[in-house]
């Protein structure tokens, strides 16, 4: 998956996403690349708390709240999605 301009994570979980196309894959481990992102039909969603500051032993991020409408098919995402800067 590529956030920030760069390729980070898993490619086999990130081919299986682009085979299948969900509407929404949510993930939260990368810690450097907090953030949402559409490819195609699909919406990734980093939704890491620790931002890139975590060893440095900063403040939790808010979370980020996504509200999905399976009736109409929107996404709506809630609250702060950017990582903080420090």
């Amino acid at each position: 998956m590529c956030i920030r301009d760069r390729s980070i994570g898993s490619q086999t979980l990130t081919d299986i996403v682009k085979e299948r196309k969900p509407k929404i894959s949510c993930f939260g481990h990368a810690h450097d690349s907090r953030g949402i992102k559409q490819i195609g039909d699909t919406v990734f969603v980093n939704s890491n708390v620790f931002g890139s500051s975590f060893n440095k032993g900063e403040k939790i991020l808010d979370p980020i709240n996504i509200l999905y409408n399976k009736k109409n098919k929107d996404i709506i995402v809630l609250g702060n999605h950017q990582e903080e800067s420090a």
